[in-house]
Formats: structure tokens, C-alpha cells, sequence
């Protein structure tokens, strides 16, 4: 039985407890929003200013966290590799125990791969992302659905390198037992896809939103 596999079955009662914390926060920041527009219709100028300063920080908060997620891996990558042996289990059977095995080199480079071609790639798609005009009709309604996009966009690379850091971290773990049992951090597993289900959510509150104006006007 693969690893990954023996993570993802236990700790089932975890996930399914999360995922009813994140459907109440989900529930109040919905109110929260509501009674926000209630305080400031959308046509109130002193309403527009704030959302167009909060888009703003919130692009910025993203960007600094894509540049600190990419940090934390590379830092998370070279720890593990000074405490990894030299033969990296990847494989369990089914009582957990390693059974299939890469050279310690090989799990480094790969990482540092996966992690390369993601980032270099995410840097590619927002260039490409933010030099679209505002004005494309066939893309932006306008300049707060472009930043929210450029956020959105960030935001995802970051989970990425959320999803590494906890692979790269669990894998670490696994091969160094010692005083404690690796279903101890079965939950890291479960980090990234926790982040990426929000992070989806947030998309199709984007979209939403920007089709909403359209609906208005037919």
C-alpha cells in the first residue's frame, strides 16, 4: 500500500471536523460580508475607496506569501536532506513499513524540481496574467476583478508550495522515527488539500461576483 494512501485513511474524523470548521467560517464571513454592504452600498464612494484599498493589501499580502511559501520550502528541503539517509523511503507495505527506496540525491533533486517548474511556471502565467488590460472585455469586467484575479492566482502558487512543504516534511519524518510514530502527523496531509478546497471556493466567489453586474443589466 502506497504511503500517501495509509495518510490520507487515517485521521478521517479529522478531516470531517475541519471541514465543518471551514463551512462555519465559510457561513460567518458571509454574514460578516452581508452586513458590511449593508453599512456601505456598492455605489458609495467612501464603500468603493475601502475595497479598492483592501484589493490592494490583499494582492500584496499574497505576493509576500507566494515569496515566504517558496522560502519555507527551500528552507524545509535542505533540512530534510542533512537528516535524510542515504536510502529515502517512499513506499509502504501495509503495516507502514518502507519498502521501496530512492537515493537521497535523487529525492532532493526531484523536489527541487517539482518546485522549479511550479514557481517558474506560476511566475510565467501572472506576467502574462497582469499584462492584460483592464479593459479586455473578454477577460476583466474591470480593475478590481483584475487584482482580485492577481490575487486569487498568488494565493495558488502558495498552496502549491504549501502541498510540498507538507510532502517534503511528512517524507522527512517517516524516514527519521525515533521517539515518536509518524501517525503522529498524519494531519499534514491534510494542510494543503484544506487550503486548496478555500482556495477553489474563493475562485468561484470571484467569478460569481464578476458575472453578477452582467445579470443586472439583461
Amino acid at each position: 500500500m502506497r504511503l500517501v494512501y495509509i495518510i490520507f485513511i487515517a485521521g478521517t474524523l479529522d478531516v470531517r471536523y475541519c471541514m465543518v470548521l471551514m463551512a462555519v467560517s465559510l457561513a460567518e464571513a458571509g454574514r460578516f460580508s452581508n452586513a458590511i454592504y449593508g453599512i456601505f452600498p456598492k455605489k458609495d464612494p467612501k464603500f468603493a475607496a475601502i475595497l479598492y484599498f483592501i484589493q490592494g493589501l490583499m494582492l500584496k499580502l499574497f505576493r509576500f506569501l507566494w515569496i515566504l511559501s517558496a522560502l519555507a520550502y527551500f528552507a524545509v528541503l535542505l533540512l530534510g536532506y542533512a537528516y535524510l539517509p542515504e536510502r529515502v523511503g517512499i513506499h509502504a507495505d501495509a503495516e507502514g513499513i518502507a519498502d521501496q527506496f530512492v537515493e537521497k540525491e535523487t529525492f532532493f533533486y526531484v523536489g527541487l524540481g517539482f518546485f522549479i517548474v511550479s514557481n517558474l511556471l506560476g511566475s510565467i502565467l501572472l506576467s502574462v496574467l497582469t499584462g492584460i488590460p483592464e479593459s479586455a472585455g473578454f477577460y476583466f469586467r474591470s480593475e478590481s476583478f483584475k487584482e482580485n484575479v492577481t490575487s486569487w492566482f498568488c494565493s495558488f502558487i502558495a498552496v502549491i508550495n504549501a502541498f510540498l512543504i507538507c510532502a517534503v516534511t511528512y517524507i522527512s519524518l517517516f524516514n527519521n522515527q525515533g521517539n515518536y510514530r509518524i501517525s503522529q502527523f498524519n494531519w499534514l496531509i491534510y494542510v494543503a488539500p484544506l487550503l486548496l478546497l478555500v482556495n477553489m471556493v474563493w475562485l468561484v466567489v470571484i467569478i460569481v461576483k464578476r458575472a453578477q453586474p452582467a445579470e443586472a443589466t439583461s
